[in-house]
């Protein structure tokens, strides 16, 4: 579609039979709903403003991979869900920038969880992991290592533990542990620093 010789309303545009763009247009710029074909076999469906990825949509990689949920200038950013069907892995839960951000579940294949926070893709604050057998670390990570104070449940038996930089500083077995006490390098610490 063409308004005062510029493609406004509905229409295709190729790239060297490599790119393919259908759907909506607003003075020759994406601008609404479209389809994005990429050569690797990549496909994004969604919204577009301003000629990007902007508002909802889903992204299937060339991999097999997808991404649902918000986008802001091309990336993912906001709220989403990220599969990975080659490892029966998916996460759920914030984005910025392309990457995994704030908080978040990540679900493993064997039945383990993490719930947590992320800053650029790495657990970074305060987290849960939880093992299929029950067993639950609760504590603090920095940059993907566990770090700072928290605390193991095993067999209904609690433990204090402490971590820095992915090594085992200390370790005592707790009666009765207050999870407000112990945690005491977490999310609030860490996760808006831009300097660590």
């Amino acid at each position: 579609d063409w308004v005062n010789g510029v493609c406004t309303g509905k229409g295709i545009l190729k790239i060297n039979n490599q790119y393919e763009y259908e759907g909506d247009f607003v003075e020759n710029k994406k601008q609404g709903y479209g389809v994005e074909r990429y050569p690797e076999g990549s496909v994004y469906e969604g919204e577009f403003h301003d000629n990007k990825k902007n508002g909802k949509g889903k992204y299937i990689l060339s991999g097999g991979e997808t991404y649902e949920g918000d986008f802001k200038d091309d990336l993912f950013d906001g709220e989403g869900v990220y599969k990975w069907p080659s490892e029966s892995r998916e996460y759920k839960g914030q984005f910025k920038n392309g990457n995994m951000n704030g908080k978040g579940i990540n679900t493993f294949k064997d039945g383990s969880t993490y719930e947590g926070y992320y800053k650029n893709g790495l657990k970074h604050g305060l987290g849960k992991y939880t093992w299929p057998n029950g067993k639950v670390f609760y504590g603090s990570w920095l940059n993907n290592k566990l770090h700072g104070n928290g605390y193991y449940l095993l067999d209904n038996e609690k433990f204090n533990i402490t971590f820095r930089f992915g090594k085992i500083i200390s370790t005592r077995k707790a009666e009765d542990i207050d999870e407000n006490k112990i945690i005491k390098f977490g999310y609030d610490n860490i996760v808006d620093k831009e300097n660590i």
